[in-house]
């Protein structure tokens, strides 16, 4: 499978996340490994890769961060994005925005913050876990009421969680915040 500019002809998300891995496996190494915000308890790893909307899209885990991520697909033309751009892709969670950058010896990529730094996690278990969950509660529209209550108002990026006004189920429309996709699960669970 031939790799151009980061996208795997045809498509291969295992080959798309091994390459990713070792780019950011690179990146630790070269530039992170005594900075402060790194978690010396996480390593790089690429959780739930699949197609989407053409797309390849999972989390990273490394030591100083969690994203989404998206990798354009062989047919996808992200030429006219510069570095730093920002575009909107909706799940049925609801809409986030990703941010596309240039990763060195890969190329484009598009992601969306879910934490950063990450040195409150204990150990790469849990990253795993929270990685798995996002990326399930990414595909999945709220349905229970506690899961309905933790849907604020505002984007992605309000960290507030302040989900005292919260809207019933058939008026809302705004997405979950990073808090909320993130704690999702233990809000339904508890």
């Amino acid at each position: 499978m031939m790799t151009v500019r980061g996208r795997a002809a045809e498509g291969d998300v295992q080959l798309t996340a091994s390459q990713l891995v070792a780019c950011y496996q690179r990146i630790d190494h070269d530039r992170m490994r005594d900075l402060p915000l790194r978690n010396d308890a996480l390593v790089v790893e690429a959780v739930g890769f699949c197609h989407w909307q053409g797309l390849q899209l999972g989390v990273m885990i490394s030591p100083w961060f969690i994203n989404l991520v998206l990798v354009a697909g062989a047919q996808t033309d992200w030429s006219s994005y510069r570095p730093g751009h920002k575009v909107e892709y909706g799940f049925p969670a609801g809409c986030y925005d990703f941010v596309h950058s240039e990763l060195e010896r890969f190329g484009p990529i598009q992601t969306c913050s879910l934490m950063s730094p990450v040195v409150d996690i204990q150990d790469q278990d849990t990253a795993r876990a929270i990685a798995e969950d996002v990326m399930r509660l990414l595909f999945e529209a709220p349905q229970s009421v506690e899961l309905q209550d933790a849907i604020p108002k505002a984007s992605l990026y309000d960290d507030s969680g302040d989900n005292s006004q919260s809207k019933p189920k058939s008026e809302v429309q705004s997405p979950m915040t990073r808090r909320e996709l993130l704690r999702g699960r233990r809000n339904v669970d508890q």
